[in-house]
């Protein structure tokens, strides 16, 4: 009885977005897990992992309580405005220094806070490793790169038009494909945004999807 359902996201799984009974109200995201394994991962958090509130059991099934978050990176490219840097490089570094890699991560699991901020998700889809893969970062920029469109899987990161991009892009992806995170950690092609300069394409995609609708205010 803490929270009130409010309706499905488009976050992958089974999300709902939620509100609490205190007041002011919060508005927070539920998904439905098949394990409790993401208690483990609350002492790793980060500032661009999805916060992870609460975990709780009901009727045999887990249930884990994170931040909302006001759209996805697909959305965002979705709508087909001029993005073309993104950092979540530190996000996945960090989870690497325990030993944990995220298996299938692309736009649909890069989560954006109202602020800007971006936040990776769906834990429950990480698994441990000796060496963290850099393909994950690759896919995600091919996917923003062509418009929402991902890579094939399982072979080398290209692009439909490598002449629209740069020899830096294209040597990117080539790294990114097989290599490991050490492998791109100085690679210039990885640019810090600022969470301020993602505000307006937050706003844009939140507003240019049926999530808007009847929002509360935060």
């Amino acid at each position: 009885n803490t929270y009130t359902a409010l309706r499905l996201l488009e976050r992958g799984g089974e999300v709902i977005a939620a509100c609490t009974h205190k007041v002011p109200a919060e508005m927070v995201a539920i998904k439905k897990l098949s394990s409790d394994y993401v208690k483990e991962l609350r002492k790793y958090q980060h500032e661009n992992l999805l916060a992870i509130i609460d975990l709780y059991r009901s009727e045999g099934e887990f249930y884990v309580i994170t931040d909302y978050t006001a759209t996805t990176l697909k959305q965002i490219i979705a709508i087909k405005l001029p993005l073309e840097e993104l950092h979540v490089f530190e996000g996945i570094q960090h989870l690497s220094r325990f030993g944990l890699a995220h298996r299938k991560l692309d736009s649909s699991k890069v989560l954006f806070l109202s602020d800007g901020c971006a936040k990776i998700a769906h834990f429950d889809e990480c698994q441990s490793t000796e060496s963290a893969a850099a393909r994950s970062i690759g896919v995600i920029a091919v996917e923003m790169m062509q418009n929402g469109i991902p890579p094939e899987a399982d072979k080398k990161l290209t692009l439909k038009h490598p002449e629209r991009w740069s020899a830096e892009a294209s040597n990117f992806l080539e790294v990114t494909s097989w290599g490991t995170l050490k492998d791109i950690e100085k690679n210039k092609f990885l640019k810090y945004v600022s969470p301020t300069v993602m505000k307006p394409f937050v706003e844009y995609a939140r507003w240019d999807t049926m999530e808007s609708l009847n929002m509360p205010n935060e």
